[in-house]
C-alpha cells in the first residue's frame, strides 16, 4: 500500500520508529492529534528550550507579587518552571486533563494572559489542585 505521507515525513517517521517502540509512537500520535497547530508549535518550542547539558546554578526566585492563588500558580509556572505563558497554559491543561479534570472545566489554552487564563480556570478547578499540578510539571 503506498504511503499517504510525504517523503520527508516518511523519513522522519522511519527515524522515530528506529529510536522508539510502536506503542510509544502510537501514544505520541494520540497526544498530538488532539492539539491545535498553535499548541503543537508551543510544544515544539518547549521541547527545544529543554536543552541537555550542565545544569545552571539555581537562583533563588523572587517572591510572587501577591498571595492570590492566580499569582502563586503563575509564579510557579514562570519562575520556577521557566515556562512561557502559552506553554504554561498548555502543560497545566494537559496535566489537569490527565488527572481526571473534565475538559469543560479547563479554558482553551493560548487565550489571553496566563493570569486571565488561571482566573477562568479557578472558577471550576480548586486552586490547590491547580497549584499542586503546576508544581509537578
Amino acid at each position: 500500500m503506498p504511503s499517504a505521507l510525504k517523503p520527508k515525513s516518511q523519513q522522519l517517521l522511519k527515524s522515530l520508529r528506529e529510536a522508539s517502540s510502536r506503542a510509544s509512537l502510537i501514544a505520541l500520535w494520540e497526544d498530538l492529534s488532539s492539539l491545535t497547530r498553535a499548541q503543537f508549535e508551543a510544544e515544539l518550542d518547549y521541547a527545544v528550550s529543554k536543552k541537555p547539558g550542565k545544569p545552571k546554578a539555581a537562583k533563588k526566585p523572587k517572591a510572587p507579587p501577591d498571595l492570590r492563588p492566580t499569582s502563586q500558580i503563575a509564579f510557579v509556572l514562570r519562575s520556577e518552571k521557566g515556562m512561557s505563558d502559552d506553554v504554561a497554559q498548555l502543560r497545566l491543561a494537559q496535566a489537569l486533563l490527565s488527572s481526571g479534570v473534565p475538559r469543560a472545566y479547563i479554558p482553551e489554552p493560548g487565550t489571553g494572559s496566563l493570569e486571565d487564563w488561571l482566573d477562568r480556570l479557578l472558577i471550576e478547578v480548586s486552586s490547590s489542585t491547580a497549584y499542586v499540578k503546576a508544581q509537578s510539571l
